[in-house]
């Protein structure tokens, strides 16, 4: 885990709140991120890998938009191995979250 954003104390000191719980979380595997900055410099858009968690009505979601498809709105080849082992890695990330409360 790199940084953990609360976009909802966030916007609250700029005299906009929310009326929901909103986290983005950032992680990064050195290991895919090397792979895919070397392949693609203009990657570095897509990173690190981000995971929103947002609490509203009593239900809380925790998601990422999948490497794979940013990968895809980059035109570039080659790299879908390493997208598809980064997205495991995150699936496997959402799935061991604990509950929270929204």
């Amino acid at each position: 885990m790199l940084a953990v954003h609360d976009l909802g104390a966030l916007l609250q000191s700029k005299g906009m709140p929310l009326s929901y719980l909103a986290v983005v979380v950032e992680v990064c595997s050195p290991r895919h991120a090397k792979t895919v900055l070397e392949a693609h410099p203009p990657l570095s858009n897509a990173l690190p890998c981000r995971i929103a968690i947002y609490g509203r009505d009593g239900e809380t979601t925790i998601e990422t938009l999948p490497p794979t498809m940013l990968l895809a709105g980059f035109g570039k080849t080659g790299l879908e191995p390493v997208a598809r082992e980064a997205e495991t890695l995150l699936k496997e990330i959402i799935e061991a979250s604990p509950p929270m409360e929204a």
